[in-house]
């Protein structure tokens, strides 16, 4: 079955040797304190105001674009040519036949 041996090998020993003098992690005094006084502390997030007039800038001109737009496909669609039909007739009307 499972042969486990405790007693460490030869290959082992010397990490096992390596490892004698460490100790537990320390943080420093008042760390914790510390830590929860910043989290308790108000955070202002403001928004630069050269930001937001970007922003605003940026909104005019696009409403301004889409404005423009609008405007110019009302005048050619009120000012768009005749149907050829209009102008020229019909085929039948010139002797024209399929």
């Amino acid at each position: 079955m499972n042969q486990y041996n405790p007693e460490p090998n030869d290959e082992l020993l010397p990490m096992l040797q390596s490892i004698k003098g460490m100790r537990r992690a320390q943080a420093p005094d008042g760390l914790f304190e510390r830590v929860m006084e910043q989290m308790e502390r108000p955070v202002a997030r403001l928004v630069p105001v050269s930001r937001i007039s970007l922003v605003a800038a940026c909104l005019v001109a696009l409403i301004g674009l889409n404005i423009a737009v609008l405007v110019a496909k009302q005048n050619t669609s009120s000012n768009a040519a005749t149907p050829a039909i209009e102008t020229y007739g019909t085929s039948s009307e010139y002797g024209y036949s399929y």
